[in-house]
């Protein structure tokens, strides 16, 4: 168990309920900002727009991704899942 588990184990369900809808909340964004990074890449021109729109698609990729291993570890698969 990681200590992200431990501490959320520790608190109210509340609290935990809250920190999965966070967390979802959090991962839908993120996919929203790399999707908009994609449309960014794409109507770059000079080189400066086009090495700015590479970091910023790369970052909001690496974000998405981040998010989706801290789901994955908490085991949050589908905020309805949690509701029932």
């Amino acid at each position: 168990m990681t200590s992200l588990q431990q501490y959320l184990s520790k608190r109210s369900t509340n609290v935990v309920d809250n920190s999965v809808i966070s967390i979802y909340e959090e991962i839908e964004q993120a996919k929203q900002d790399w999707i908009a990074a994609g449309k960014k890449f794409n109507y770059a021109v000079d080189k400066d727009e086009i090495d700015f729109a590479i970091f910023s698609l790369e970052a909001a990729e690496k974000r998405y991704e981040m998010l989706l291993r801290q789901a994955k570890e908490l085991q949050i698969t589908k905020l309805e899942e949690k509701k029932k």
